[in-house]
């Protein structure tokens, strides 16, 4: 939404600390796609695919703004 990522947690505790000390973020979604099998040289593997994201991590201030995020993640989950 917006070209960006959005995270919904608390305001305070150890993950918020670390991002105002470091606000770089990474994003990684992986999928397995299963056991290959025959592969050389160790006769069995695992298939995968993956993607990263990296940014700068901000937090989301403006109570209109964090409102329509909400909507949509909502729209999206429920």
């Amino acid at each position: 939404y917006n070209k960006a990522i959005y995270f919904h947690g608390a305001d305070e505790g150890r993950k918020v600390r670390i991002i105002e000390a470091n606000p770089a973020g990474c994003f990684t979604i992986c999928e397995e796609l299963g056991t290959m099998s025959n592969p050389v040289p160790a006769k069995t593997d695992t298939a995968y695919w993956s993607i990263m994201a990296f940014g700068e991590i901000k937090k989301v201030s403006e109570m209109e703004e964090a409102r329509n995020i909400m909507q949509e993640m909502l729209n999206k989950y429920v």
